[in-house]
Order: structure tokens, then sequence, then C-alpha cells
């Protein structure tokens, strides 16, 4: 027989709750991190990719607009030869990843064999690089 503990997932252990999860300021100052400051995403990016066989080699956030631009290396994955395609294959793992990619809205810009810029559309995240 399961007890109720044995049935729940387990919390992540790098970040502990809030004292008081029912005080928004509090939850503030633990979200806010997440949604807009830091480099949450730029490391969220990179790891689905890097999981799903591309080498992120930069990834940036421009400062006055949502537009991302990344640097990636194919090493892996079974990348269609069109660019758009291609581009519907990056934009498939990262929505299936958490990260909410619209349609149209990434574009590879440039291609040089297993080498890819690519640029998409996403709100969140902080203006910053990840190298």
């Amino acid at each position: 027989m399961h007890t109720t503990s044995s049935l729940m997932p387990s919390l992540p252990t790098h970040r502990p709750l809030p004292e008081d999860v029912d005080d928004p300021a509090v939850l503030k100052e633990h979200i806010f991190p997440v949604l807009e400051g830091d480099d949450y995403w730029h490391r969220r990016i990179k790891q689905v990719l890097s999981d799903a066989g591309f080498v992120t080699t930069r990834i940036q956030r421009e400062p006055e607009h949502p537009v991302w631009l990344m640097w990636l290396t194919r090493t892996s994955f079974d990348l269609a030869a069109d660019n758009r395609t291609a581009a519907k294959q990056i934009r498939k793992l990262l929505v299936k990843g958490g990260i909410k990619i619209l349609r149209n809205e990434l574009s590879i810009i440039d291609r040089r064999k297993d080498k890819l810029r690519c640029v998409f559309v996403l709100a969140s995240g902080a203006p910053g690089v990840l190298n």
C-alpha cells in the first residue's frame, strides 16, 4: 500500500520554498528572478537544446525587444536540410521543453553546415548574453 507522501512528486532541492507561500510579497521575491531576472531562460533554452543534440555557443536577448539570438552547432540531432523545416524542428524542441515560442516566430538567419544562427521572439527573460 502506498502512502500519500510516496505518490507526491518530490520538490527540487536547488531552491527551497518560501517560508510563507500565502504572502504575495514573499512569492514575488522568489518568482520574479525566474520570470524576468537572471539568466534563467538563457540556461533553460541552452539545456533543452543540449539534451536534443545541439551545442549553444551563444544565446542573447536584446535589451529593447523580446528578440533572442542563438548560435548553435548541431552535434547529433537529425536536422532537415532546408531552413524552414529545420526552424520548425528547433521550435518544436523548445516548445516540448516548455519554452513557449509561437508558430513562425523562430527563423534560421544563417547556416553553414552544422553551424546555425537563429532568431526568435520570446517575451520571457532578462536582456543579456550567455556564452
